[in-house]
């Protein structure tokens, strides 16, 4: 799982399913799938339901495709994966960022008629430090069929799954299922949240310009971040601290992110690192 894909590489089915995964995961930390959203902004997540193999399948590697200016789906090789539904609020300025940290370019142009808005298509280069196989779709006669693209994308998913010790849920229910277990990644199985955890901005104080690790889900994920020396006062309309983190395993940082109180609210757990925890870890923005 933290091995980095190169296009010298030969990609396997499960590497490309996990770089699916991450992308469809990316895109909440811009989005929330809860209506009260975050700065104004609500995704419907469908990250639990499969592909559609009747259209879309890849060849190989990823697409991205807008819906109305707001994410959409995922190009596979096993079909469309409509692993984001309805939403609202302005992704204006979102979406730039985000096709940044993709390394994504442009494979189809936005399109409008009388029968709606489509696309644009993006092709996909990178997600963290997974840099991904040129983005390729297949032609009618390349395609799988409905059964057999059915089939891989459950197989896949039951392995992903069992990769990270967990049940598969039932295709369409909607819950989180989609853990990257950062920690994990690297030999280490981080343990549930408990008393010792920080919950609050006050407790971050003794943190400042330090390495802590978090999780915004229960334990389900954990990353490392590297908190400001001084707090920030009203961003975003709350207190806290700004970051810089670890988003990938062994990389170095794509994105800054924060720490405030309305993440805390949320269920944002931060916990301390140990100096032999933390040997190798390289932030790209430096002081």
């Amino acid at each position: 799982m933290g091995a980095i894909i190169t296009k010298d590489n030969q990609v396997s089915s499960f590497q490309l399913y996990m770089a699916a995964r991450a992308i469809a995961d990316l895109v909440y930390e811009y989005a929330s799938p809860e209506v009260s959203g975050v700065d104004g902004i609500w995704l419907e997540d469908r990250r639990a339901e499969g592909v559609n193999p009747y259209c879309s399948q890849t060849s190989s590697g990823l697409f991205l495709e807008l819906y109305y200016g707001q994410p959409g789906s995922i190009h596979t090789p096993w079909g469309k994966w409509n692993c984001w539904g309805s939403g609202c609020g302005s992704w204006e300025e979102k979406i730039p960022e985000l096709l940044k940290r993709l390394d994504a370019t442009v494979y189809k142009e936005l399109v409008r008629n009388s029968q709606g808005e489509f696309g644009p298509i993006y092709a996909l280069h990178r997600i963290g430090n997974l840099i991904l196989p040129d983005s390729v779709a297949k032609t009618r006669n390349e395609e799988l069929s409905y059964e057999t693209a059915k089939a891989e994308w459950k197989r896949l998913t039951r392995d992903f799954h069992e990769f990270h010790g967990k049940q598969s849920p039932t295709e369409g229910c909607n819950k989180f299922a989609l853990d990257n277990i950062i920690l994990e990644a690297r030999g280490h199985q981080e343990s549930k949240p408990n008393g010792a955890d920080i919950y609050n901005i006050a407790g971050l104080e003794q943190f400042r310009g330090k390495i802590v690790k978090y999780t915004r889900d229960s334990g389900k994920t954990w990353r490392y971040a590297q908190v400001w020396d001084t707090p920030v006062q009203r961003f975003d309309f709350s207190n806290g601290y700004c970051t810089y983190e670890e988003v990938m395993p062994n990389a170095q940082v794509h994105c800054r992110a924060s720490f405030r109180d309305v993440d805390f609210q949320r269920g944002l757990v931060v916990r301390s690192t140990t100096d032999e925890e933390i040997q190798g870890i390289q932030f790209s923005y430096g002081k």
